[in-house]
């Protein structure tokens, strides 16, 4: 995708590839312009939720590694 937004999901369950995760998985979103992220354009969805039915949520190593950054 290099146009629009990109939704951003915990991996806590595998959604494949072009499906939009469930709500409590679904952190938000980012709005991409060629590609890359625009900086200050994330919107939190409202419905993560923390722990939910299926566990404690995780983040990938990439947006972990981020985070650490």
């Amino acid at each position: 995708q290099k146009e629009g937004y990109l939704n951003v999901s915990d991996t806590r369950v595998y959604t494949p590839w072009g499906r939009v995760s469930d709500p409590e998985d679904l952190i938000g979103a980012v709005l991409l312009k060629e590609g890359k992220i625009v900086p200050g354009t994330f919107q939190p969805t409202g419905t993560h939720r923390i722990v939910s039915m299926n566990g404690l949520f995780c983040l990938s190593e990439t947006l972990t590694g981020k985070l650490v950054e």
